[in-house]
């Protein structure tokens, strides 16, 4: 669910308000599947730029993922309401996004989520980057860059049509 814009970044969340089976793959998953669609935009701004022979921006999109336990449903009043999500891990989110900065990564989870993702043997692979104090009172914990998934395993068969 695309909660809100804010600026120019998204809020973003899975699992509300109907479950999702494997909803941190499928949200690191989408993580990278934004980063190649960016990637593909790019090489076409370097086209136009080299036709134009004028300049264009290079975008880049850092992500920031953790799953964690929120207090979701209708906020707001009968003039005004919005679906959305309301909690720490909200929050935790931003501020890993924010560590893509500084380890150069585009996208970044917790190890909330990297244990999640493990669990499912979605075939995502990450990175270890550090031990990050992520908020004030608690203790501090992995996070991990998201670099890829394993290619779908196809299963071929043979059929034979009459």
């Amino acid at each position: 669910v695309v909660s809100e814009i804010q600026g120019d970044g998204l809020i973003v969340f899975w699992n509300a308000p109907d479950d999702v089976s494997h909803h941190a793959s499928k949200a690191c998953a989408a993580g990278l599947a934004q980063q190649h669609a960016v990637t593909l935009l790019n090489a076409e701004f370097k086209r136009l730029q080299e036709a134009l022979q004028e300049e264009l921006p290079q975008l880049t999109v850092r992500i920031g993922l953790h799953t964690g336990s929120v207090m979701s449903g209708n906020i707001g009043s009968e003039n005004k309401m919005k679906f959305g999500c309301l909690g720490e891990p909200m929050k935790i989110a931003g501020i890993l996004q924010e560590f893509c900065k500084t380890y150069g990564a585009q996208v970044i989870c917790s190890a909330d989520t990297y244990t999640e993702v493990e669990l499912d043997n979605s075939g995502h692979f990450c990175r270890r980057l550090d031990l990050r104090t992520i908020k004030r009172s608690e203790e501090a914990t992995w996070i991990y860059e998201v670099l890829g998934r394993d290619a779908p395993r196809v299963v071929c068969t043979e059929t034979t049509y009459s």
